[in-house]
C-alpha cells in the first residue's frame, strides 16, 4: 500500500506532503474516489520533487499518471493546460506544447489522432458529432459537423467541456488516474 511505499519513495523534509499524497492516493486506489492536492511554493522549495516522488509512489500503485502544464505565454490559448493530458489519454502521440505562430484551426490533422478519438468517443452516442471540439484542445484540428459549425461562444465552450469531462470519466472507469497541472499560476 501507498503507507509502505512512501517509506522506500520518500522527499527529504517532506513528510507531511508525502503522507497527504499517500492519503489521496490510498482513497484512490480503495474507494475509487477523488481528490485535489494543491502544492505550492516559492521557487527552489522542492515542488518539482515533491511531484516527482508522487508520480513514481502513483505509477507503482498502477496509477495512471497523466501531466499537463501551463505557460505564460500560452494563457490565452483555450485548454492549452490540459493539451499533453488529453493527448495522452486519446494515445494520439506527441502534440504541440505550444501553439505555432499564425496557427489556425485549418491545420492538418494526423489520421489516427481522429480514428482513436473517434474510438474513445464511440461509447458516447450523443457525443460523437462533437469530436471536432476537442481537435483546438489537442492542438490538432479535425473536420466540422453540421452541429459543431452551429455553436459560438458559451454553446461551444460548454459542449467542449461535456466532451472533455466524458473522456476523463471513461478513463477513469477504465484505471486509476493521477492528473497533474504544473505551474498552474499561469
Amino acid at each position: 500500500d501507498a503507507a509502505s511505499l512512501s517509506k522506500s519513495v520518500s522527499t527529504f523534509g517532506r513528510q507531511r506532503e508525502d503522507a497527504e499524497i499517500d492519503r489521496a492516493l490510498e482513497q484512490v486506489c480503495a474507494s475509487g474516489s477523488g481528490s485535489t492536492i494543491v502544492i505550492e511554493g516559492d521557487p527552489g522549495m522542492g515542488k518539482s520533487m515533491v511531484l516527482a516522488s508522487a508520480i513514481e509512489r502513483a505509477k507503482a500503485l498502477g496509477v495512471r499518471v497523466l501531466i499537463g502544464a501551463a505557460s505564460d505565454i500560452e494563457r490565452s490559448t483555450p485548454y492549452f493546460v490540459f493539451r499533453r493530458v488529453f493527448a495522452e489519454l486519446c494515445g494520439v502521440g506527441s502534440v504541440a506544447t505550444t501553439s505555432p505562430p499564425g496557427s489556425s484551426p485549418d491545420q492538418p490533422t494526423n489520421p489516427s489522432a481522429k480514428e482513436r478519438l473517434e474510438e474513445l468517443l464511440r461509447p458516447f452516442p450523443d457525443l460523437w458529432e462533437l469530436a471536432p471540439l476537442v481537435g483546438p484542445v489537442l492542438g490538432l484540428s479535425f473536420a466540422e459537423t453540421a452541429l459543431t459549425k452551429s455553436f459560438e461562444g458559451e454553446v461551444r465552450a460548454d459542449n467542449t467541456r461535456k466532451v472533455l469531462i466524458a473522456l476523463l470519466r471513461e478513463a477513469a472507469t477504465r484505471c486509476r488516474l493521477l492528473i497533474i497541472i504544473e505551474d498552474a499560476q499561469w
